[in-house]
């Protein structure tokens, strides 16, 4: 008897025992583990920590392969069970290995205050009016604000649940717990949209109850789910075919790179397909939605002697390494500051080649849905890749694309499918013992390389995948 073929005649007692196992995971890895202490502890227990999100992440690929041979009903009665138990477990932990939620609800309190981010650093705010606890626990005090215009719009709601009245005499742990419900509900959108776009509706599920995600944009609560959902939106705007939704697109799009930078190169294929498919009226429309947003948004920190952009260019510039990217340090051992140089020079040269591709199937009119997807990928890979500090969550975009490419054209999810894809997650995860503090630092730097070397090469199969088949579709044969 094949492993398939024991699953299939078992399969409704192994979902049971499968989902039970998930949620015990996710509760070891959050209120289990981190509910002991701080989100500190994890620097003393990552490899437990990797462990039981290994874990859950097995059931939940375990999960979606048992999901292809049982009723729909039981499927989502299940899933239901599974996804509203984890994510109250990820809102009610304490707050993931993540000290930026500290300064969002910090930046937020300054913004509600009629301050501005942009020109005052934590220190400038007063300590002796805010909440200590949370001062101490943040980082970079003494820098300003790195974050676009719209993100630091969006930390003025965290911080009013943070200090409204009804939680004022309630711990600090639970107004944490509260200011999150937020990026709870923004991660749930980004489920129903991602279901909206894709033609295999199994793929919103997949996308809600993935634990990484969970883990990154509901208790570590990074403002990433924001420019998440308004990508997904704009897609989802792409695919209508009113003008005022073509508008709309570009609006979002230009949105999500107010939130986070990356997205704003995404109105070049989105325009190219417009163009193709309907017509230069409508990528237009979509251009002008874009810049419309942009002007909107940059006012502040122009006024503020563009602080944002003098900071992001110092980011992009190389100089701060407190994590560093695998790619910079491969760099620097082989040809010390040029190897830095060549990097940046391969990351721009990759992104006009991907450009220029674009425009030649413009001319062809050779440029569907799937085909914006994928050059939608490539594209929001290149910051990525080129940044000098690279974090898991940062991939979490990329992840949109994938999904959405590898469920179009109504195909399922096909084991290979799933396998590839967790792949992908497990490496992401294993980045994290980067920050063990038990690791020495030479050895860090080598399991650091190793790991990134391993996920890029799978990351480099999966997209020539993409790209193989001209429907956009994945084949593993």
């Amino acid at each position: 008897m094949t492993i398939y073929s024991y699953l299939k005649k078992n399969n409704v007692h192994l979902l049971l025992v499968v989902s039970a196992v998930w949620i015990w995971s996710v509760y070891r890895s959050t209120l289990g583990m981190l509910g002991a202490g701080t989100e500190n502890t994890f620097l003393s227990s990552t490899y437990t920590w990797l462990f039981f999100n290994i874990l859950a992440l097995i059931c939940f690929a375990l999960f979606i392969l048992l999901a292809t041979n049982l009723s729909r009903k039981l499927i989502v009665i299940a899933g239901g069970i599974v996804c509203a138990t984890t994510l109250t477990l990820q809102v009610l932990s304490p707050i993931g290995i993540s000290t930026d939620y500290y300064r969002y609800i910090w930046q937020g309190r300054v913004s509600n205050a009629g301050q501005s981010n942009y020109s005052l650093v934590p220190w400038d705010a007063g300590v002796e009016n805010a909440n200590k606890e949370l001062f101490e626990r943040m980082d970079w005090r003494d820098v300003k604000s790195v974050y676009p215009p719209l993100a630091e719009q969006y930390f003025r709601i965290p911080a009013a649940l943070f200090d409204s009245a009804i939680l004022k005499n309630t711990s600090f742990q639970t107004r944490l717990d509260m200011s999150r419900l937020p990026s709870l509900l923004l991660f749930v959108l980004s489920a129903f949209l991602l279901y909206k776009i894709t033609s295999y509706k199994l793929v919103g599920f997949v996308w809600l109850a993935l634990p990484f995600l969970q883990f990154e944009l509901v208790n570590s609560a990074h403002v990433d789910v924001l420019s998440i959902v308004l990508v997904m939106g704009a897609l989802l705007a792409l695919k209508s075919k009113n003008l005022s939704a073509h508008l709309l697109a570009g609006a979002l799009i230009s949105a999500a790179g107010m939130v986070k930078l990356a997205p704003l190169l995404l109105i070049i294929p989105a325009a190219c397909y417009l163009l193709v498919n309907f017509s230069i009226k409508r990528a237009l429309a979509s251009v002008v939605g874009f810049i419309a947003i942009i002007a909107l948004s940059v006012q502040p920190y122009i006024n503020d002697g563009f602080a944002l952009s003098k900071r992001t260019i110092f980011w992009l510039s190389g100089g701060e390494f407190s994590i560093g990217n695998p790619l910079y340090e491969i760099a620097n051992h082989i040809s010390s500051d040029y190897g830095a140089v060549f990097l940046k020079a391969l990351a721009i040269f990759s992104g006009v080649a991907i450009i220029i591709s674009i425009i030649r199937k413009v001319f062809r009119k050779h440029f569907n849905f799937n085909e914006m997807l994928k050059y939608s990928l490539l594209l929001t890979l290149i910051p990525f890749i080129a940044s000098p500090i690279a974090f898991p969550w940062y991939w979490i975009t990329p992840l949109v694309f994938i999904l959405a490419i590898i469920t179009s054209n109504h195909q399922s999810l096909k084991p290979s499918n799933v396998l590839v894809f967790v792949l992908c997650v497990v490496l992401l995860l294993a980045q994290y013992v980067d920050r063990a503090i038990i690791i020495p630092p030479e050895k860090r730097v080598i399991f650091s390389i190793a790991v990134s070397l391993v996920f890029y090469t799978t990351f480099l199969y999966l997209l020539i995948k993409l790209f193989k088949d001209r429907t956009g579709r994945l084949r593993y044969e």
